[in-house]
């Protein structure tokens, strides 16, 4: 039975696209899906039965040594963690980073053959063999797509695949969502950098609607503990709940897979409703990772500007213009059709 080892340690939406590449690899034939993944993130592949097992790489205790100068200690991890990996023997690595982090990690892998995606920081160094990006860039996890085809797999499904455990689902259920009521949306408003944001006002104004003309539902604002004095400013309503910094990783996965939809912008929260098939609005600007999805329940507003996507590079004076573009009213609109689905 052939060893398969995928490489994608982060970060959440990249690797719930990347999960899109598990049934093609599975329906191949006879092979072991191991996934290299950092321990703070594993909980979004545990209990997934397309992946045989999870290894998890223990980066914030590698951090910890670090920070604390005990560079021996770390150095000594490391080294038992690499023969721990190579114990197992892989036929194929397959960096889905296409950066130095993942080569390195599918070289000291000891895999036969070590496979990357996209030739970025000289990764090819420690590769056997580079593919290139590719593939349709307006469809969901493309890239991933592309390169099982490249590799040989048969797509006969595009989704991406993620399970919930039912002892995660039922705790949830009888603790964090015991006063929440039975039929329930969740907002993902916060994200890694100020520009993928929409704007407070429009979120405040979107919120104000549904809950006067939805009075039998509770929204639920998804966020890190960072997040909460910010989502607090959103909680126009008593049905507006503020989960922000309550919720573990695998908690927050339970509630979105619990819900009746989510809205959000490009964070892997809102990929997750996609890849639960989910009810799904997903407000994109100065990132468009994707524009139509294999879930007909997922609707991207994306307003298309000159300068978009301009990713990291702003060109508006913070202004963000792409997002302003994007209205609560459009939004509002395309939450009435998803929910009268």
């Amino acid at each position: 039975m052939k060893k398969i080892l995928l490489i994608r340690l982060s970060a959440i939406g990249d690797i719930v696209f990347a999960t899109t590449m598990l049934k093609p690899l599975k329906e191949s034939g006879k092979v072991k899906i191991y996934w290299l993944v950092n321990s703070p993130l594993s909980s979004i592949l545990y209990g997934n039965d397309r992946i045989d097992e999870v290894i998890s790489l223990p980066v914030d205790r590698w951090k910890w040594l670090f920070k604390k100068l005990k560079f021996v200690t770390l150095i000594i991890e490391i080294l038992q963690f690499v023969r721990k990996l190579k114990k197992y023997q892989f036929d194929i690595s397959i960096d889905l980073h296409g950066i130095l982090k993942g080569s390195i990690w599918a070289f000291l892998s000891g895999s036969k053959e070590k496979i990357g995606l996209g030739k970025r920081e000289f990764n090819w160094i420690f590769l056997d063999k580079v593919y290139p990006r590719g593939g349709d860039a307006s469809f969901f996890a493309s890239e991933y797509l592309y390169l099982a085809e490249l590799l040989g797999f048969k797509i006969t499904d595009k989704k991406p695949f993620l399970t919930v455990p039912d002892e995660t689902k039922n705790n949830i259920k009888q603790n964090l969502l015991s006063n929440v009521k039975d039929k329930f949306f969740v907002i993902a408003p916060f994200t890694t950098r100020p520009q993928k944001y929409w704007i407070e006002i429009y979120w405040q104004e979107l919120l104000k609607k549904i809950t006067s003309e939805y009075h039998d539902n509770d929204i639920i604002i998804l966020g890190g503990k960072n997040d909460y004095d910010a989502a607090e400013k959103l909680v126009v309503h008593e049905n507006v709940k503020n989960f922000s910094g309550k919720t573990k990783l695998a908690e927050a996965m339970a509630i979105i897979y619990l819900s009746d939809g989510i809205i959000g912008v490009d964070t892997g929260l809102t990929h997750m409703g996609t890849a639960f098939e989910k009810n799904t609005i997903a407000i994109f600007g100065s990132t468009v990772p994707y524009l139509t999805t294999a879930n007909p329940k997922t609707k991207v507003l994306y307003a298309g500007l000159s300068c978009s996507p301009c990713k990291r590079n702003p060109t508006c004076n913070n202004r963000f213009d792409c997002m302003h573009a994007i209205t609560p009213e459009m939004v509002y609109k395309e939450f009435t059709k998803l929910v009268d689905l």
